[in-house]
């Protein structure tokens, strides 16, 4: 028999739901205390219409359990971003202070800030050559990404209206604005 927690995680295909829902319901019977089995039935409820409030009553139980458990602030995150923006941003702060490593959590805060009308601020990151090796182009930055993962595409972030730099062995500067919207 599969561990309790991942007893839900076969059924998550969509029309059934229901079923992975039942299944972490067993897994919750038989460990109460199992933070990951809330997380994981949460976000199965988060896809059903009207299940919204139960999923985030999950993601706050798997969070009292294990208050470390910066997935779970992410996930609840992405379920307040429906509609509770602050809710959402303070989840998202919770989970990258958690794990300053969680690119989700970031992509998520920064969503739910353009969500807000917030322009994004700039940051040293953005400016920040990638490396290059023989098989990769010259460096760019990592603004140039940032098309593919900020909601509003229709406001263009004033660092993406800057040329990059060009050395001998590139072409001349090309401006990231130019660069088509993903």
């Amino acid at each position: 028999m599969p561990p309790p927690t991942t007893i839900g995680h076969s059924p998550q295909r969509p029309g059934e739901l229901d079923a992975a829902i039942a299944d972490y319901d067993q897994a919750i019977a038989l460990n109460p205390e199992d933070a990951t089995a809330y997380n994981n039935r949460s976000i199965a409820r988060r896809d059903l219409p009207g299940e919204l409030d139960a999923a985030i009553a999950d993601y706050d139980q798997a969070i009292a359990l294990n208050p470390q458990y910066a997935t779970a602030y992410n996930n609840r995150g992405n379920a307040c971003d429906q509609g509770e923006l602050d809710a959402a941003i303070a989840d998202y702060d919770q989970a990258i202070a958690l794990n300053p490593q969680y690119a989700n959590a970031f992509i998520g805060r920064g969503n739910a800030r353009s969500d807000q009308g917030e322009p994004m601020p700039p940051s040293p990151i953005m400016t920040r050559p990638l490396p290059s090796t023989p098989k990769t182009p010259p460096p760019t930055t990592i603004a140039a990404m940032l098309t593919a993962t900020y909601r509003n595409t229709q406001r263009r972030l004033p660092i993406m209206t800057r040329p990059l730099p060009s050395t001998p062995k590139t072409p001349p500067p090309t401006t990231i604005a130019a660069l088509p919207p993903h």
